[in-house]
């Protein structure tokens, strides 16, 4: 249907969330639109210390294209680490 769908994301360092990390966006579940995510956020990272991200979804098709979708480009993330001196 015709539904409103959440999709989240956020970013963890060895298994704890990043404050500022997380952003949010709401899409209808049959609109088929690209909705980009962007964010940024400073944190003090150690190199051996492992940095993860969630997705998360109220819906069945707002991650990726749904059943049906003529989409050509894939689910994808870009991730830059800036190294702060």
């Amino acid at each position: 249907g015709n539904t409103l769908s959440q999709f989240e994301i956020r970013c963890l360092y060895n298994g704890s969330e990043i404050v500022g990390s997380q952003m949010s966006t709401t899409t209808r579940s049959t609109s088929g639109a690209v909705k980009p995510l962007c964010n940024s956020f400073i944190a003090t990272l150690n190199p051996t210390g492992t940095l993860t991200f969630q997705a998360a979804s109220s819906g069945t098709n707002s991650i990726g294209p749904g059943s049906g979708s003529t989409a050509t480009t894939p689910t994808s993330m870009v991730i830059t680490i800036i190294k702060l001196q």
